[in-house]
């Protein structure tokens, strides 16, 4: 049996982060890809309350995303390191560097400045873990936002929003990963097999 995976990276102008918005689940399950999460978060987010500003990872290479379409069908995403690093040279680029939102609402525009982006090169040492940020994995894209309104920052303070989640448009191109088989199904083809042999 296989499950679809789907790498997503950028490859033209149309294509990348338009905004990293604010949310309480990030679908990276990293505290701090318009996603949501279906699972606990493994990570929280650094916060400097007297800079008000949040430290975290946006994406995590090779982290496989579960996403259901429209039909119910699942699958799932996920960004190698090497498309981490495009994407992160297309966002300086072209991006939204001062704006963000809360949980994508188009309604709940905020001013979030963008004031430090890398890719973690060693996860012993990284600055995250400093930060206090666990299970920081190498390759990954970290942020800090400085956020200068003081009701945005309370809400924050008090655990409303959790991590950050992207937006964008990216190239997608899909791959088959086998997926080892449940106890129940090896034990329905055994017994598949043992009433093909009774006919």
């Amino acid at each position: 049996m296989n499950k679809i995976v789907i790498e997503l990276d950028v490859e033209d102008l149309n294509e990348g982060i338009d905004l990293i918005s604010i949310v309480n689940k990030p679908a990276i399950e990293s505290a701090f890809i318009k996603l949501s999460a279906e699972d606990e978060l493994a990570v929280t987010l650094s916060a400097d309350n007297e800079r008000q500003e949040l430290t975290g990872a946006v994406l995590i290479p090779d982290k496989e995303i579960r996403r259901v379409d429209a039909d119910g069908k699942e699958y799932f995403i996920k960004f190698t390191a090497e498309a981490i690093q495009r994407i992160k040279r297309k966002f300086l680029q072209t991006g939204k560097l001062t704006l963000s939102n809360l949980e994508h609402s188009k309604d709940d525009i905020i001013t979030a400045e963008l004031s430090d982006i890398w890719t973690v090169e060693d996860e012993k040492s990284d600055r995250s873990v400093a930060l206090g940020l666990t299970d920081v994995v190498k390759g990954s894209l970290m942020v800090t936002y400085h956020i200068p309104d003081a009701k945005v920052w309370q809400h924050i303070k008090e655990g409303d929003y959790n991590g950050f989640s992207l937006e964008g448009v990216f190239k997608q191109k899909q791959v088959l990963s086998a997926v080892e088989p449940t106890i129940e199904e090896m034990l329905a083809d055994v017994l598949k097999m043992i009433d093909e042999d009774d006919e």
